[in-house]
């Protein structure tokens, strides 16, 4: 494993690129899709709102054709739940990640051992064919990482550790092998079994060392991402509204809709750092009119949250610092004098994003808001 780690940390910085077969049959899919997509933009006749039919026959058609081998994983979601009207609810996805238990765990200790036990033993199903399932861990120590034991045993790449836990496999009985047959490469155990890594961690990949990211590609599921998908929606939507560009100072971004009750990007507004010169800092009174024209001038709600997408935080601009989201009420003054101090803090670009669900409406009769996480298992 030793040497095709290190043919591994010579791709990566000599940054060669390979096409398997199986990749260029997906990319073909991969082109086919994006298409669809660009499609569904210009079929659109709702302004603001692009929606994915899930019934469309071009839909179908498109994703009857994969034939990608059906691999067990897990994962999971946060959402919130917005009322339409009095009959209809409209599940908002913030993110979607790899299961397991991972963006749970730091919590498990927090209720009955019972909970923990019953995750574990969900993992543990997906794999009883003779099959391992490992957590990659390396020596980085972050708080959030710590967590009760959600798979058979972890890695340790320190042998003497290893060799006194059982919950540990040490990295020098692990071996990779080639299968021919199926044109991939596995992870073995020195009693022959293969082995699948999950990373339960909360760092991101890349603060990580070299060898927990090269184990990382033996995980049994890839991490879902939806960005892409986004991201060629967006692109075309761009293109297709005349209306909103450069000439505006800013960039509207759509609601985009599986089918009618799922929605996968709220309603934003991106506008250019020099969108600040619009407001009087000095005076709160004149900063409160110059926002109540803001919002009418762009067709904003008085409730939404701000980001900055883009905050420089070294002098080599190489490192980005992506703020959370803020909540702004411009309804009321602390509301009003926390979007005038995040304004003057920065000199970025603004992201602002409507408040969906939003707890002031009606609807919801004025609740607190409430995010779910939610897991399941593909088997």
């Amino acid at each position: 494993m030793l040497e095709l780690f290190e043919d591994y940390l010579r791709f990566k910085e000599e940054k060669i690129s390979y096409e398997s077969e199986i990749e260029k049959k997906w990319s073909d899919f991969y082109n086919k899709a994006n298409q669809y997509f660009i499609n569904q933009v210009a079929l659109a006749t709702v302004n603001d709102n692009i929606t994915i039919d899930l019934e469309n026959e071009e839909f179908i058609s498109l994703f009857s054709e994969i034939k990608k081998e059906n691999r067990k994983g897990s994962f999971g979601c946060f959402i919130q739940f917005d009322k339409i009207n009095e009959d209809e609810t409209l599940s908002v996805v913030n993110s979607v990640f790899p299961g397991y238990g991972k963006l749970a765990s730091r919590f498990l200790f927090m209720f009955n051992k019972q909970l923990t036990l019953e995750v574990l033993q969900d993992n543990l199903k997906l794999f009883e064919n003779g099959e391992v399932i490992i957590e990659n861990t390396d020596l980085n120590f972050f708080n959030a990482n710590f967590h009760p034991k959600l798979t058979s045993k972890k890695i340790s790449s320190i042998s003497s550790l290893s060799s006194k836990q059982r919950d540990t496999i040490s990295i020098n009985n692990l071996f990779v092998q080639y299968q021919k047959e199926i044109d991939e490469l596995m992870l073995i155990d020195k009693n022959g079994a293969r082995n699948f890594t999950i990373d339960l961690g909360f760092e991101i990949e890349k603060s990580r060392t070299e060898m927990f990211q090269f184990l990382n590609l033996f995980q049994t599921s890839e991490w879902p991402n939806l960005n892409p998908i986004k991201t060629v929606i967006n692109n075309a939507f761009f293109l297709k509204s005349k209306e909103y560009g450069k000439e505006n100072n800013y960039k509207l971004i759509p609601r985009i809709y599986i089918g009618k009750s799922i929605l996968l990007q709220r309603k934003g507004w991106l506008f250019k750092k020099t969108i600040s010169l619009d407001f009087n800092f000095k005076d709160m009174t004149e900063f409160a009119i110059n926002t109540k024209l803001f919002l009418k001038k762009y067709n904003l709600p008085s409730r939404f949250f701000i980001s900055f997408p883009k905050t420089k935080i070294n002098k080599d601009n190489l490192v980005y610092d992506y703020f959370k989201p803020i909540y702004i009420d411009t309804t009321f003054v602390l509301g009003l004098k926390l979007f005038k101090k995040y304004l003057q803090l920065t000199k970025d670009d603004l992201y602002i994003e409507e408040a969906l669900p939003d707890p002031l409406s009606s609807l919801n009769n004025n609740e607190n808001t409430s995010e779910f996480l939610i897991q399941w298992y593909s088997i």
